[in-house]
């Protein structure tokens, strides 16, 4: 398993980049950010630090450390906020916190949700 590259390619096509392109970003060839993605290259850590800054993501959550909260158990509004929450940097310092400070968090988003003070736009 690849999880680095996984990583990498997803994250580069959510934001509609090349493999050209992110090499270009980061000072790479093509033939790097390909390599990476395979798991035929492996980065060194400068590298994984400044893709994981450009991405707003975590050097965890990218080497595979990390994984996505699961919204399996979550009811529809509270996967609604977590699908938003997944678009902003912040997230990832989320699934980087202890656990007493993610329930901690959960809870106060919980009041947030159950007081009406989150209102989705439409």
């Amino acid at each position: 398993m690849n999880t680095f590259g996984e990583r990498l390619r997803e994250l580069r096509n959510k934001r509609g980049l090349s493999a050209k392109e992110t090499g270009a970003i980061f000072g790479l060839a093509q033939s790097t950010i390909s390599g990476y993605e395979s798991g035929d290259r492996q980065p060194d850590f400068d590298t994984v630090l400044a893709i994981a800054k450009y991405f707003g993501v975590s050097t965890d959550y990218l080497l595979g450390n990390k994984r996505e909260i699961e919204s399996a158990d979550l009811t529809p509004e509270e996967a609604e906020l977590l699908e938003e929450l997944k678009k902003e940097a912040a997230f990832y310092d989320f699934l980087d916190a202890d656990e007493d400070k993610k329930r901690e968090i959960i809870e106060g988003l919980k009041l947030i949700i159950r007081g009406g003070l989150y209102k989705r736009d439409k």
